[in-house]
C-alpha cells in the first residue's frame, strides 16, 4: 500500500492488533524505529465504521473509517 509506505520507515516492526469484532474492518499497526507508530485501516462495507484504538498507556482514540476507504493514523 502507498500509504503505509508514505509514514512506515525502513526497519519498522508490526504490531499485533486485536480486532474485536468490527466486521470488515482490516488494520494494521507498524512502530517506526524513531518510537512513531503508524496504524492504518480499511473499511470494506458501504457504511461507516467507527473505530477505537487504545495503546499500552489505556489512551483511547477514536475515529470513523468512511464506506470503502482506508484511514492512516499516526502518533
Amino acid at each position: 500500500l502507498e500509504v503505509v509506505s508514505r509514514y512506515m520507515k525502513q526497519g519498522a516492526y508490526r504490531l499485533a492488533v486485536t480486532d474485536h469484532s468490527t466486521k470488515g474492518v482490516r488494520s494494521a499497526a507498524f512502530l517506526n524505529p524513531d518510537s512513531s507508530i503508524v496504524f492504518v485501516a480499511r473499511n470494506d462495507n458501504e457504511t461507516p465504521m467507527q473505530i477505537s484504538l487504545r495503546d499500552s498507556n489505556c489512551q483511547v482514540t477514536t475515529a470513523t473509517v468512511t464506506g470503502h476507504s482506508t484511514i492512516t493514523l499516526t502518533w
